[in-house]
């Protein structure tokens, strides 16, 4: 069934923020799906090994993730921009909508021209598992290619990862974003209420 929204959030805690992962789970499940949103979220965990595909559903216990994954991969790399645009085609193929916001949690770095004493920095959804992460070039690709599969721009991009909320990073999704989210400052560790 199509509904207005589909909210899918990218939830990379594959590095020292998991803790703060099952949180964000938390808070989402106090408010769940509803006929009007779907509130998808692909999740990797450190501590929860495989990757998981779950239809985040409303509840009252605020101590342990109850909703149930509908798919579990083996881990993923959560620093892979193909595996963002599987998700969003996923997503938008088992959750039409007439609206999507898309999220992507985890660290951020912001956009950099040069590398620091030629150490490479990575701008967002750090996984620590591969040493991968996704460049704002990846980044502004895989978005295009994510409005392609669902045949008009993404409605609202948000980057809930620190130092995201910079014009560079936002001109190069423009041509596939209708809005932008993201903080020009760093984050507390547990991202976005």
């Amino acid at each position: 069934q199509t509904k207005p929204w589909t909210f899918q959030i990218f939830l990379n805690a594959h590095n020292e923020i998991d803790s703060f992962s099952y949180t964000n789970m938390n808070d989402m499940e106090k408010i769940g799906s509803t006929d009007q949103v779907n509130v998808v979220v692909q999740w990797a965990s450190m501590k929860g090994g495989d990757t998981k595909r779950l239809l985040v559903t409303k509840d009252n216990d605020t101590t342990k993730v109850t909703s149930v994954p509908i798919e579990t991969l083996s881990p993923v790399d959560m620093g892979s921009a193909d595996e963002l645009v599987n998700f969003i085609k996923w997503g938008a193929e088992h959750f039409p909508a007439d609206h999507y916001f898309v999220n992507v949690w985890d660290h951020g770095s912001g956009w950099h021209l040069k590398t620091r004493n030629n150490v490479g920095i990575r701008d967002i959804s750090w996984d620590d598992r591969t040493g991968h992460s996704i460049t704002t070039p990846q980044l502004a690709n895989a978005i295009k290619q994510a409005s392609v599969a669902i045949n008009h721009k993404i409605d609202i991009y948000g980057s809930d990862a620190c130092l995201m909320g910079m014009v560079e990073i936002a001109q190069e999704m423009a041509p596939a974003i209708d809005y932008f989210v993201g903080s020009e400052e760093t984050e507390p560790a547990y991202g976005w209420p």
